[in-house]
């Protein structure tokens, strides 16, 4: 549920997002929902190399929830 690439680090060596293959980028919101389950918003942006920055529009997401026999992806 949490390998979805290379990971992405900024200046600080802090991760930021996942490199999916070399023109999709994503990040990743991690949250627990309503019912307490762990869930991962995986969010398809444009990335800029340079900055280090994600840019705000989002091409494409899904979401990856953890259940007790591995996890769901809904899209």
């Amino acid at each position: 549920m949490g390998n979805y690439g290379e990971p992405l680090l900024d200046k600080n060596k802090n991760l930021i997002g996942y490199e999916l293959n070399k023109n999709e980028y994503a990040t990743v919101e991690v949250y627990y929902n309503d019912n307490n389950l762990l869930c991962n918003k995986v969010s398809i942006k444009e990335f800029d190399k340079i900055n280090l920055s994600f840019n705000p529009e989002t091409f494409n997401f899904w979401l990856d929830v953890r259940t007790e026999k591995g996890f769901t992806r809904e899209y």
